[in-house]
């Protein structure tokens, strides 16, 4: 008797999903809408995916975070290694922007003809009771028709503001100017700065990519880590144990510019405590990278420097 809708991005899942999966899933009762449906022609439209990871239950519980639905995000396919990722839970009235999230992204989906949700404030949460806290947080949207990235500009934020410490973890190293130019000021201004990076690819030339801005950061004071036993997925910062980011955003242009993303700001010691000891286990598996350990031949130095040129395109 419970009402289950779920929204999956269509090109994410071309290749992954049986042919008739959905199929039985509406067969059971379950609500199933695909976001951009793939057509087999030229259409900008087909680089804006739906990269969002959102959960909600009866409007008082959310999850959100790098983890998709799929075997590797629970090492049972362990094709690149050992998987790493992070997600977090909320509770109460924080769910409401989930909810408003999926509902808005659901409606897009649907057809003038098609029912749409209206009545969304039946699925918000319901025991709302104001209660004194010291824990602040800010469900972050992201859409590739904004004007700017609002992911980019939290994360710009963060960097900026690190006093002591900053420790990022994503799969993909593939920045802007901004990012890069504010990364090294935060290193040369004393701030530790650290960037776990996969040891195993999903993506070879993104890879390379990686790789290539990763030098670059290593010889400006920018501690950059492998994460040896595999893939590392997670897309987290955490900045002075105070603020800590936790969502589906990527340090690449695909993430902050083309597709539809969402995370969570935090501003609290606990939870920065704790995703900063998860983070320090995490380094126990990882290998410091260095100049020495990038160093590489002319051809590869050449094909790098290409693919920083069209960064933009991965």
């Amino acid at each position: 008797g419970v009402e289950v809708y779920l929204l999956y991005d269509d090109l994410g899942c071309t290749y992954n999903i049986p042919t008739k999966y959905f199929k039985k899933l509406m067969k059971v009762g379950v609500k199933v809408r695909a976001f951009q449906p793939f057509r087999p022609f030229i259409n900008s439209s087909v680089n804006n995916r739906n990269h969002r990871k959102v959960c909600v239950i009866d409007g008082n519980i959310g999850y959100t975070g790098g983890i998709n639905l799929a075997d590797e995000y629970i090492n049972i396919d362990c094709k690149f290694g050992k998987w790493k990722d992070c997600g977090i839970r909320v509770e109460g009235k924080t769910c409401d922007d989930f909810v408003l999230t999926f509902i808005q992204m659901w409606n897009d989906t649907l057809k003038k003809k098609e029912v749409h949700i209206a009545d969304y404030e039946h699925y918000l949460f319901q025991d709302y009771q104001p209660q004194t806290t010291t824990t602040y947080s800010l469900f972050v949207n992201d859409s590739p028709h904004d004007n700017e990235s609002t992911s980019e500009n939290v994360y710009l934020k963060m960097i900026d503001q690190a006093a002591k410490y900053l420790y990022i973890t994503t799969p993909y190293l593939v920045i802007d100017h901004n990012l890069k130019s504010t990364l090294i000021l935060a290193a040369h201004s004393g701030v530790d700065v650290r960037i776990i990076i996969p040891g195993v690819p999903d993506k070879k030339v993104t890879y390379q990519l990686t790789k290539a801005f990763a030098s670059q950061l290593v010889k400006e004071g920018v501690k950059v880590y492998f994460y040896k036993p595999g893939f590392i997925h997670a897309k987290s910062f955490i900045c002075d144990d105070l603020y800590s980011v936790i969502g589906t955003a990527n340090l690449d242009y695909r993430s902050l510019y083309l597709h539809y993303e969402c995370s969570l700001f935090v501003c609290d010691k606990q939870l920065t405590y704790s995703v900063k000891e998860d983070y320090q286990r995490t380094l126990d598996d990882c290998e410091e990278v260095t100049s020495k350990l990038l160093t590489t031949n002319v051809f590869t130095r050449a094909w790098r420097a290409l693919l920083r040129m069209l960064a933009p395109l991965f």
